[in-house]
């Protein structure tokens, strides 16, 4: 049985270190500028130092440690499908497991799969989750974590089921496809999911145009393109993305105009120069407007992690306004509100971005490849 993680005040050499070590100067600079406290033209040993000394309650060193361990404080979507040669029901093999063999896993702490029904009526089984991540070094604070992940399980077919892990770090589908394995190799189970590996040639980008054709359903339009990584070719593995850049303005106008206009990405001037060059596309953030409501969402589409495995982040949600700055009434802006989105509504929202991507991943990778210079 799992046991609590149990916290202790740090001292602040050892927050100064945690601080200066694994958490991100944009993520830090936001955590002070939400409690009124901003500094500029500092250098990082000063900023974790004078940070470490201030004086924090129970939630903020909560929040810190987050951010130590990475985890998002927005909900990453991943997933994976399951398949097998003959019929099988992953719902009673997960129950079974959970009865007679969980009690002695150290690393996972399972909780009771539940049947439950959508607004469409499907009926799919819920489950949760829990597992401990642990950082090398001696810093107690931050050495280890516990992860509470949900997943959705529906079946498929006969013989398939789709898993769908709703996560806080992008390792937490890779933690859940890897218990789930667990569970299932003596089941002659398959285990597949949507990986940027799998994609060779340019593969990536027809995978991301049509992303933005089809990611969302009829419903809905696609508004703009905010922004895209590249990536050279993974060589070592490795957990970082510290490999990956950020397109640059000039060169994502032209992207997102050829979106926009409908137009084959493979046919646009960088997108060819980069291919040949060798760089792989790995993430894009899409601007879709609901037709009916004039709702905005802006979804990332990423591959992350080693593998580099699919997943799915609601950055943020929006409706559409009048400019206060301007006369004109026709003159509007997308004001965020996605504070108001249930947890519901959020996780629908990127379910069906993800399942539209993984019919079109299928698609793109049975395809055949081609690279035109």
């Amino acid at each position: 049985m799992m046991e609590d993680i149990k916290i202790s005040y740090p001292t602040p050499d050892d927050l100064s270190s945690v601080i200066r070590d694994y958490i991100h100067k944009g993520d830090l600079m936001n955590f002070l500028h939400s409690r009124g406290v901003f500094y500029s033209s500092i250098k990082r040993d000063s900023l974790s130092r004078m940070t470490a000394y201030m004086l924090y309650g129970y939630p903020q060193l909560e929040e810190l440690r987050r951010m130590a361990h990475n985890q998002s404080s927005k909900s990453i979507l991943t997933g994976f499908s399951l398949t097998s040669e003959k019929e099988f029901d992953f719902a009673s093999i997960y129950s079974d497991y959970r009865s007679h063999h969980a009690s002695s896993d150290k690393d996972y702490l399972f909780k009771a799969i539940q049947k439950q029904k959508t607004d469409d009526g499907e009926e799919v089984y819920k489950g949760e989750v829990i597992y401990r991540s642990k950082k090398a070094g001696r810093i107690e604070f931050i050495k280890e974590e516990k992860h509470d992940i949900t997943f959705i399980a529906r079946q498929t077919g006969e013989k398939t089921w789709l898993i769908e892990v709703d996560g806080n770090k992008s390792g937490d589908g890779k933690e859940v496809q890897k218990m789930i394995q667990k569970i299932v190799k003596e089941q002659s189970v398959k285990v597949n999911s949507l990986t940027l590996e799998g994609l060779d040639g340019n593969k990536p980008i027809i995978f991301f145009d049509r992303l933005a054709k089809e990611g969302m359903n009829e419903e809905w339009t696609i508004k703009d393109v905010t922004r895209i990584t590249i990536r050279r070719p993974i060589i070592e593995e490795t957990e970082e993305d510290e490999d990956a850049t950020e397109i640059s303005d000039e060169h994502l106008q032209g992207i997102k105009q050829a979106i926009l206009d409908g137009k084959d990405l493979r046919e646009n001037k960088f997108v060819k120069s980069s291919e040949k060059d060798g760089y792989i596309f790995s993430s894009m953030t899409y601007n879709f407007c609901e037709k009916s409501s004039q709702r905005h969402i802006f979804i990332r589409a990423e591959f992350k992690g080693n593998p580099k495995i699919f997943e799915v982040v609601l950055e943020d949600a929006g409706e559409t306004m009048p400019d206060p700055n301007k006369q004109d009434p026709k003159l509007t802006i997308v004001q965020s509100n996605i504070s108001n989105l249930s947890d519901k509504e959020n996780f629908k929202l990127r379910s069906l971005f993800w399942q539209n991507a993984r019919k079109i991943y299928m698609e793109v990778l049975s395809a055949k490849s081609t690279v035109k210079n």
